[in-house]
């Protein structure tokens, strides 16, 4: 790692800023093969790239349980569970207006 104390007494303080930014190393442009600055488009041919885990690829349908391999495997909710979801849907609203009338009175 470069020591910023030493760094500086070489360097100007924005040349010093400039080195110690992780923005500031050149890479290949992979379009046109230019030197480019990381972070920052080619200056020859515009090209920037695409941070990886922006796009997030979404299919449209149900959501379902799968297993490891990808396959579908529906889940069958008993007649409990079935009667259980509205019960705690409304215990939820029940609780919401209780708390809303708190906080108006």
């Amino acid at each position: 790692m470069i020591n910023p104390h030493t760094l500086t007494d070489l360097l100007s303080t924005a040349q010093a800023a400039r080195a110690l930014s992780p923005s500031s190393r050149l890479l290949e442009c992979s379009q046109c093969q230019a030197i480019r600055t990381g972070g920052r488009p080619c200056d020859h041919c515009g090209f920037m790239p695409k941070r990886g885990g922006l796009y997030h690829d979404v299919r449209e349908g149900d959501l379902a349980h799968l297993d490891r391999s990808g396959r579908s495997h529906p889940h069958i909710y008993s007649f409990g569970e079935k009667r259980e979801f509205p019960a705690m849907l409304a215990h939820i609203a029940l609780v919401g207006c209780l708390q809303l009338e708190r906080r108006t009175s």
